[in-house]
């Protein structure tokens, strides 16, 4: 006999959005950008976060991957701090489906 379980519930909910654009530009390249909003409000961020990102492919099978969090939402005084955070990595696609990310 299968059990169900009911007193699983959503730790929080969020409302978020994404848009993207690609362009043919030597190889690709792709501008990506994010709004989350986050309805938890136990923890003093109450804020919109935004996020905008940026790959750019260099040859055929490699990519450099660029995002930027703008971390209004942060009110972590130990990390960031409301700074915002930069990541960038390199991707290599190996082969079909198969990527490695750095």
């Amino acid at each position: 006999m299968r059990k169900t379980r009911t007193d699983l519930r959503l730790s929080h909910q969020v409302f978020l959005g994404a848009v993207s654009k690609n362009f043919d530009f030597l190889g690709y390249m792709s501008f990506h950008g994010v709004v989350n909003y986050s309805l938890e409000g136990n923890d003093g961020d109450n804020f919109i976060d935004l996020r905008a990102g940026l790959e750019k492919t260099l040859g055929s099978s490699f990519s450099l991957l660029v995002e930027y969090d703008f971390a209004f939402n942060d009110n972590n005084t130990d990390f960031g701090s409301g700074k915002g955070y930069l990541n960038a990595g390199l991707r290599w696609s190996i082969g079909y489906r198969i990527h490695s990310r750095f």
